[in-house]
């Protein structure tokens, strides 16, 4: 089995996300594909990491074409690069699985817009990986099937903070 996960830009919790998912696919004889969408931003200078994934730039249908996944996890449904890749996915008969971390009260929610989204997106995905109650009981309230979304979005690389500080 071929999975894929990609973000916008890859930092350090998100390499967390990827080892141990890698982790988890080699465990079980699957292969796993990383990418970002750019290397840096100005909200996120979280330095290169190009050499661990692979950059595709905000089009992402040519990497889905030549990885070809069997699953793809998506981050989310409100950027264009989302919303081309759960596209991508319903043409090619693949699984989409959406990483959410929203929830209900972040921001004032208008009923219509809620509607547009379950109907444009939500429904169209397989499954959800959310960081806690609050982000399931949200894609819940959006449509989705409790049964299909799963908690352990979030990680933290132990391996990080149990290494020695060097001195300067």
């Amino acid at each position: 089995m071929r999975l894929g996960i990609f973000f916008h830009n890859i930092g350090g919790y998100h390499l967390a996300r990827i080892r141990a998912a890698d982790a988890a696919c080699t465990q079980r004889g699957w292969y796993l594909q990383a990418a970002q969408i750019q290397a840096s931003t100005i909200e996120h200078p979280w330095g290169d990491f190009s050499a661990t994934v692979l950059t595709t730039g905000p089009d992402v249908r040519p990497w889905l074409d030549d990885w070809n996944p069997d699953v793809l996890f998506v981050p989310g449904w409100g950027f264009t690069y989302s919303r081309q890749a759960l596209r991508w996915c319903q043409r090619q008969g693949k699984r989409a699985i959406a990483m959410s971390e929203s929830k209900y009260d972040d921001e004032p929610r208008q009923w219509w817009r809620e509607s547009l989204k379950s109907w444009l997106y939500i429904r169209h995905f397989d499954g959800a990986i959310v960081g806690g109650q609050q982000h399931k009981a949200y894609l819940e309230r959006l449509g989705m099937a409790a049964h299909r979304i799963f908690l352990g979005y979030d990680a933290v690389d132990n391996d990080h903070f149990a290494a020695p500080v060097p001195s300067p």
